[in-house]
């Protein structure tokens, strides 16, 4: 009996052993490939704070939307296009029925060829999906906001207005390269059959391209499109989200900079300023904020095949914007508006905006939502504007899109149905784009 027990107690000290042998083998793999998580998982446990020094870089960070369609137009087979432009719920569910689509064209996309304009406002009238972002994207970065990756030189293009139509069982990719204004086209892997099904599931639809409606509309942008939509907009409330507090931390943290080490001072008109090495931090309590960095690097910024690219930049710099002025702009949304100097990733400035149901907002004495400049590869300079939106279950009612049409075209240019967020108060106006 006294045996069997000596057998059973060498058997668990067998094991301890064993399970001992096992953690010490798993930890030192996972701090060999995966240090960061192992040591904040270790220092969380020890009870330290973070040291506000963000550990994903460029190549890991995943690439999330920096902007959205905000028209969608749909061609049906018997050439009525069918608009979205004001109503936000309507325009979401066309382009959760057509992105996976532009996804797939952008990455399987051929070589490019040019074609004429009036080829394309042919192709125009065909069976197809139009997209318009309003502002001019890379379109390597818009390829991967969609979860696949361009080849080729379409990827030094910067493309608003998309175009996906097919052609004897083959679907094209249409699209006009905003800095040069020429239209090109490439086949891709698609079929046109799943494509069309999807269109034939559309209602007809009242609306016009201006290059349609003949010489009362030839003053317009020719790519302007008449919706026929109704377009009273929803009203919102908008204010200042740091009336009710910040973290700090989180803010310092954010942009790299060492919670222990960079103590704030008060400044007279109550902002409060963070220094800590080369970097500052000042956050007024109106609501912006600045991040400078006085000499040397800022926030790096990694490239995901070695040199630095646009879409980079845009990735991680649409990180920091989303965790940000993104997280507590309420029933808003922040896209990307411009890029200067896009020849240039090291040196360029990004440049954000805000977005209520697809539509831009204009916000007072034409500021950004964010700025961010790059220069040598690494954020320098970030300017914020925090704004919150929340819906007040009312309608504000500008003026009918065929009544401002009829005004602009004597004048030329597109018209583009913006919420204001000024210092009167929060409204809606049409502007010339």
């Amino acid at each position: 009996m006294k045996n069997k027990e000596k057998l059973i107690d060498y058997g668990k000290d067998a094991l301890i052993v064993l399970l001992l042998i096992s953690a010490v083998f798993l930890l030192l793999k996972a701090v060999l490939y995966q240090p960061q998580e192992v040591l904040g998982g270790l220092g969380a446990f020890l009870g330290s704070e973070p040291s506000g020094t963000i550990t994903e870089t460029g190549d890991s960070l995943v690439a999330s939307a920096a902007a959205k369609p905000c028209y969608v137009l749909v061609t049906t087979e018997d050439g009525s296009h069918y608009a979205a432009k004001y109503d936000g719920a309507n325009k979401e569910k066309l382009l959760s029925q057509f992105s996976p689509y532009l996804g797939e064209a952008l990455g399987s996309a051929s070589s490019l060829e040019r074609i004429t304009e009036s080829g394309w406002e042919t192709v125009l009238g065909g069976s197809g999906v139009f997209f318009d972002y309003i502002y001019p994207q890379p379109l390597t970065a818009m390829a991967s906001w969609l979860g696949t990756e361009l080849s080729g030189s379409a990827g030094e293009h910067m493309v608003r207005r998309l175009y996906l139509g097919g052609e004897k069982d083959v679907l094209y990719l249409y699209y006009i390269d905003e800095s040069s204004m020429s239209v090109y086209r490439c086949a891709t892997a698609l079929s046109l059959s799943s494509f069309s099904a999807k269109i034939a599931e559309l209602p007809m639809g009242s609306a016009h391209f201006a290059f349609e409606m003949g010489e009362e509309y030839e003053s317009l942008d020719p790519y302007f499109i008449l919706s026929d939509e109704d377009c009273r907009l929803r009203a919102m409330s908008a204010a200042n989200p740091f009336k009710d507090g910040y973290s700090a931390n989180e803010l310092l943290a954010l942009f790299e900079m060492n919670s222990r080490t960079a103590l704030p001072y008060p400044e007279s008109d109550g902002s409060s300023v963070y220094v800590d090495s080369n970097k500052t931090l000042r956050i007024d309590s109106g609501g912006k904020l600045s991040f400078s960095v006085s000499e040397g690097v800022g926030i790096a910024i990694h490239g995901s095949r070695g040199e630095l690219r646009i879409q980079d930049c845009v990735t991680r710099v649409n990180s920091l914007v989303q965790s940000s002025i993104g997280a507590s702009c309420g029933e808003a949304t922040v896209g990307l508006v411009g890029i200067s100097n896009t020849l240039d990733a090291s040196n360029c400035t990004l440049y954000f905006g805000y977005f209520l149901d697809g539509l831009p907002v204009g916000l007072p004495g034409g500021a950004y939502a964010a700025r961010a400049q790059i220069s040598n590869g690494s954020v320098t300079r970030v300017d914020m504007y925090y704004r919150g939106y929340t819906p007040l279950g009312e309608t504000l009612m500008p003026l009918p899109e065929k009544q401002v049409c009829a005004i602009a075209a004597e004048r030329g240019g597109e018209p583009l149905l913006r919420y204001d967020d000024s210092v009167e108060g929060f409204s809606c106006s049409w502007v010339t784009n």
